[in-house]
C-alpha cells in the first residue's frame, strides 16, 4: 500500500547555493539523520557507505557526506538512498529517455538530480535550479515538492524520528507508528501455511514414476536402435512431471 510522503513547508536549514549545490546545514542534518539510525535504529538499522571525496555536481556535498545505503529498509518512506555511482546512472538514464522519447520538461527536467529510488521507477530528485526536493513518479504526472532544500528534508525526517512521529522497521523502512501497526495487523491476519500444506498427495510419487518410465523407454529404444522413441518418451515424461508439479502448486495456494 502506497504511503504519502510528508512535505516540509518551511525552507528550514540548508540554504541553496546554485554554484556549489545544497550546502550549509545539509551536511549536519544528514549526519544527524544517520546518527539517529546508528544509535536508535536497532540491530537491523540501515548501514551507509562512507562519503566520496571525489563527488562532483549539484549533489556533491551529499555524496561527500554519505555514499548511499549498504543495507536496511528505505529511509525516505519507500525510497532508499542511492550511491553516488547509482545516482549518476539514474540521472544519465532518465536524461537519455527524456531525449529519445521527447518528454516534456514537466515530465522530466534535465535540472533534476536523483538521490533516492524505490527500485520500481520512482525517484526523489533535487532541482538544481532552486534546490527543491521533488518526488518523481514514473506513471503519474504529479510532481510533488516535498521540501525547499535537501537539508530541510533531512532535518524534518530526523526530527520526526527523534520525536516518535516516525519509526524505523527493517521490513518496511521509515513509517508512522499507526501505519506500522496496521501493516503488522494485516500480516498477522493472513492465514499461515506450512510448506507442504495443500500439496497434491501423490504428485511426488507420480513424478518419480513418470521419470522412471521415461528412462526405461529410452533404454529399450536404444537397444532397438530407434532414435525417435527415446526423444519422445523423454519429452512426454518431462511434460507430465511439470504438469503434476503445477497441479500441486495450484492446490497449495
Amino acid at each position: 500500500e502506497a504511503r504519502h510522503l510528508p512535505t516540509v513547508d518551511a525552507a528550514g536549514p540548508g540554504r541553496y547555493d546554485q554554484r556549489l549545490g545544497v550546502r550549509d546545514a545539509m551536511r549536519e542534518e544528514f549526519e544527524r539523520l544517520l546518527g539517529w539510525f546508528a544509535s536508535s535504529g536497532g540491530s537491523d538499522a540501515p548501514t551507509f557507505g562512507p562519503g566520496r571525496a571525489d563527488a562532483v555536481g549539484p549533489l556533491a556535498e551529499l555524496f561527500r557526506t554519505v555514499d548511499g545505503q549498504l543495507s536496511g529498509g528505505p529511509i525516505f518512506a519507500y525510497f532508499e538512498l542511492l550511491s553516488y555511482t547509482d545516482a549518476q546512472a539514474e540521472k544519465s538514464m532518465m536524461d537519455d529517455l527524456a531525449r529519445d522519447e521527447s518528454w516534456e520538461d514537466s515530465w522530466w527536467h534535465r535540472s533534476w538530480h536523483p538521490f533516492a529510488a524505490d527500485g520500481a521507477g520512482q525517484l526523489l530528485v533535487v532541482d538544481e535550479r532552486d534546490g527543491r526536493v521533488i518526488e518523481f513518479l514514473h506513471d503519474d504526472e504529479c510532481r510533488q515538492v516535498l521540501a525547499e532544500t535537501l537539508g530541510a528534508y533531512a532535518a524534518d525526517i530526523a526530527s520526526r524520528l527523534e520525536g516518535g512521529a516516525l519509526v524505523y522497521d527493517a521490513g518496511v523502512g521509515v513509517i508512522s507508528p499507526d501505519e506500522l501497526a496496521n501493516y503488522r495487523a494485516q500480516q498477522a491476519a493472513r492465514p499461515l501455511r506450512s510448506a507442504s500444506e495443500g500439496a497434491h498427495p501423490t504428485a511426488g510419487l507420480l513424478i518419480v514414476l513418470t521419470m522412471l518410465f521415461g528412462w526405461v523407454a529410452i533404454g529399450i529404444a536404444l537397444e532397438l536402435g530407434d532414435t525417435i522413441v527415446p526423444i519422445g518418451a523423454l519429452v512426454v515424461g518431462v511434460a507430465t512431471a511439470l504438469v503434476l508439479s503445477w497441479m500441486g502448486w495450484i492446490k497449495s495456494l
